[in-house]
């Protein structure tokens, strides 16, 4: 089977803005430890709020090298009014680390009011062990800034999905996972599997999405042949 290849593009710290003409700009941060971007490699998960104007971004997780390098469960905070980048440290801020995920790369995310998200991922562990693909969910509270583990469990282990933030149907948010199986809804701490009817994407990975309104925009990604 051919393959067509198909460009992925990783930015990090760049700012789209529509209004000042459809352009691109680098952001400028300053080269100070506690400024720094996280480095992590695209594996890392991201989400923004976007029902609030700062358009705060977290970002968990990832790899911190090359291929065999470590995995960690490190979060950030970059915040888009100042262009800088905040690790959430132990005792700083009140930030309570005694309970948090497991190191992991590849993991969906979404943020719900208040609260971040992840979904599932992979542990690498030692190198050759093959790793462990996960099937927990946690949600980071940023007023309490403290990590839960959710009662529920995707219904499988699952790594190379993605997550989007829509509006459902009483005007309420909630998550839309997409993974190479089908649809998953979480809402309310309640995650149900969701059957969709029209042509969709057919065992579909490593994909980029989106949420707009009450629809998921999905980019790109591999199929089951590893046909990007």
């Amino acid at each position: 089977m051919m393959c067509r290849p198909f460009l992925l593009l990783s930015i990090l710290c760049y700012r789209f803005a529509e209004a000042t003409g459809w352009s691109w700009s680098k952001v400028s941060i300053s080269d100070t430890v506690s400024n720094r971007a996280p480095s992590v490699s695209g594996q890392a998960t991201a989400s923004s709020n976007h029902k609030t104007s700062a358009s705060d971004v977290l970002l968990f997780g990832g790899l911190t090298g090359a291929a065999g390098s470590p995995t960690t469960n490190d979060l950030w905070e970059f915040d888009s009014t100042k262009d800088e980048w905040t690790k959430f440290l132990p005792d700083n801020d009140g930030f309570r680390s005694v309970v948090r995920p497991r190191v992991r790369m590849y993991a969906a995310s979404a943020m719900v009011g208040n609260k971040f998200y992840i979904f599932g991922g992979w542990d690498p562990m030692e190198p050759g062990s093959g790793g462990e693909f996960l099937d927990d969910i946690w949600s980071f509270d940023r007023t309490t800034k403290a990590w839960s583990e959710e009662k529920a469990k995707l219904p499988f282990p699952v790594s190379r999905h993605a997550g989007a933030t829509v509006m459902g149907d009483n005007s309420d948010d909630m998550v839309i996972i997409h993974t190479y199986k089908g649809i998953l809804t979480f809402r309310d701490g309640l995650l149900t599997e969701q059957a969709t009817d029209g042509n969709a994407p057919e065992s579909l990975s490593m994909c980029a999405m989106t949420g707009i309104s009450n629809k998921v925009v999905l980019f790109g990604g591999s199929d089951k042949n590893q046909c990007m």
